[in-house]
């Protein structure tokens, strides 16, 4: 150390301030490195709204009256958004496969711009990918627990889909009556409505279920019988006026029980 000049960096020194880790600087991201980054984020919630489009319509249309009175004492709200869409059905399919087309097509768009940033066998991995993952995770996974689990289902996409059913008023219109109406009036069977089923073609139809074993005796006599409804009068069931019994004022118990028992009436007047 004698003999050393202050302030001039020995080869000790300079070996010694060479050996040391320098600060790593940031390297900035290249656009391509961008590029999939932002697709890489975007892809997955294209593919959930795909599966809430998906889940969406089978729950709304495959709920029950049973479902819907459920609804309507617990969750108000939600009744009223489904009851609001479901008045026109097919407009409400409209505005379903019009979002879900669009999600579709969108992931599948930025799918292809990613492959196009890899190589060719990773790119027809992904392409393959992409349609097993609309398949799966966008229509039938969905789909399947929106058949099950419908109520649920309703409760958490109901007022979504009712601002987007009146978002796209415009367009579902527009689609509804110059598009879809014309065509399901060209390709209907005859062009005309079905012919009413009468009376008589439901009472051959018993008939012909009953002596095929599908419907009882008994099943048969109460559809019958409600079948006859439509060709009674209020004075087919009325009872006349003097021949009704009737308990008077002063009558007792053991005079109820006694015209109960031969009226077999659990009312009396």
């Amino acid at each position: 150390i004698r003999g050393m000049t202050p302030g001039v960096p020995t080869a000790w020194g300079r070996a010694s301030a060479q050996s040391r880790p320098q600060g790593r600087k940031a390297v900035p991201l290249s656009p391509v490195e961008v590029l999939k980054l932002s697709l890489l984020l975007v892809m997955p919630v294209l593919l959930i709204a795909s599966a809430i489009c998906s889940a969406s319509e089978t729950a709304l249309f495959s709920l029950t009256q049973a479902d819907r009175i459920r609804l309507r004492k617990a969750h108000p709200r939600v009744y009223a958004a489904v009851s609001e869409v479901l008045a026109s059905p097919r407009g409400l399919l409209i505005s379903v496969l019009l979002a879900n087309v669009s999600v579709n097509t969108a992931f599948l768009v930025l799918s292809t711009v990613l492959g196009t940033t890899l190589s060719p066998g990773w790119a027809a991995g992904l392409g393959v990918a992409t349609v097993l993952m609309v398949i799966i995770a966008g229509e039938v996974l969905p789909k399947s627990i929106a058949a099950v689990h419908r109520v649920a289902v309703c409760r958490i996409v109901a007022l979504p889909v009712r601002a987007w059913f009146r978002l796209c008023a415009p367009v579902r219109v527009f689609a509804e009556d110059f598009v879809v109406a014309p065509l399901v009036r060209v390709f209907s069977p005859g062009g005309a409505s079905a012919k009413p089923i009468s009376t008589d073609d439901l009472s051959a139809l018993l008939e012909l279920n009953a002596s095929a074993g599908v419907l009882d005796s008994g099943d048969q006599r109460l559809l019958d019988d409600v079948l006859q409804l439509s060709t009674l009068r209020a004075k087919d069931v009325m009872v006349p006026r003097v021949d009704i019994r009737w308990l008077p004022v002063t009558g007792t118990s053991d005079d109820f029980l006694a015209l109960v028992g031969v009226t077999r009436h659990a009312r009396l007047p």
